[in-house]
């Protein structure tokens, strides 16, 4: 039986960061797809687990068929960039998830979903143990509606967020408004409406003023080709935190180095496939 030693509570400014699998309790009642899922929720508690951390922020907890991650927000004006730094950390779980399934091969593939928010009051609460173990909880309003959005559906890479910490620049994701119909509000606000006019989903929706000429996908194409082919990085933070998720994962069990593999073989047929792409837009 564990024995509590104190409990300390701080409150904190940050962004909240809720996956969720979609779909878990349907695979979890089904005979067929137990097993799959069984095995898969332990490697993704794994992987997120490494790749929170490596992205600066603290794992809360694993809340079965997802987990609840924080990252610290020292100045308000900060805020933006450190949920862009969550925007691009959801992006490579998700693409990992998607192109390998985290080394499994079950019938149905397995989806995630994510929820990021501002919150602005949240209390953190940390719990000791006699023999020396601690762990996290969190609780806020905001972190209440992190794990409401996580329930949306969203385009690739699934992020579903606050209007008020998208940054403009943001390069992974392009967002768009949600105008949710009565049914919505109902389905994931029981009905409330207060802030729900400032809510943004991922998309892969491009604007009139998003659309290019050939010319325009020749250069950038082969511009994309240059920095990968040359090593050159486009973001320090973003390349510094992979190493170590990389590093973290290498060192896991045997089927991280799998994972790794898998996505590795994917973007070296992704590349090949670019530069076949290029070659024949420059013979156009």
């Amino acid at each position: 039986m564990k024995t509590l030693n104190k409990f300390e509570f701080d409150r904190k400014k940050g962004i909240v960061w809720v996956c969720d699998v979609i779909k878990s309790s349907k695979y979890l009642n089904s005979e067929e797809s137990v097993d799959d899922i069984e095995e898969y929720l332990p490697r993704l508690y794994w992987t997120a687990n490494n790749l929170v951390n490596s992205f600066g922020g603290k794992f809360i907890k694993w809340t079965g068929d997802g987990f609840l991650a924080w990252f610290d927000v020292d100045l308000d004006r900060n805020k933006k960039k450190i949920a862009n730094k969550v925007y691009k950390a959801a992006w490579h779980l998700t693409f990992l998830n998607n192109v390998t399934q985290l080394g499994l091969n079950p019938k149905d593939k397995f989806g995630i979903r994510h929820g990021v928010t501002f919150e602005k009051d949240g209390l953190l609460f940390k719990i000791h143990e006699e023999n020396g173990n601690q762990s996290l909880d969190l609780i806020g309003r905001s972190v209440v509606l992190a794990f409401r959005l996580s329930g949306i559906e969203a385009k690739f890479p699934s992020i579903v967020t606050e209007k008020e910490i998208i940054s403009e620049n943001s390069s992974y994701c392009k967002f768009i408004n949600w105008n949710p119909d009565e049914n919505d509000t109902l389905k994931y606000f029981k009905g409330e409406k207060l802030g729900i006019e400032e809510i943004m989903i991922s998309s892969d929706k491009r604007g009139l003023n998003d659309l290019e000429n050939i010319e325009d996908v020749k250069s950038r194409t082969s511009k994309l080709i240059d920095k990968i082919d040359n090593n050159i990085s486009t973001d320090q933070e973003v390349e510094e935190s992979l190493f170590k998720f990389l590093e973290l994962m290498k060192n896991g069990p045997e089927w991280c180095n799998d994972v790794i593999n898998l996505e590795f073989e994917f973007n070296k047929k992704m590349l090949e496939s670019l530069k076949e792409t290029n070659s024949a837009l420059n013979n156009i």
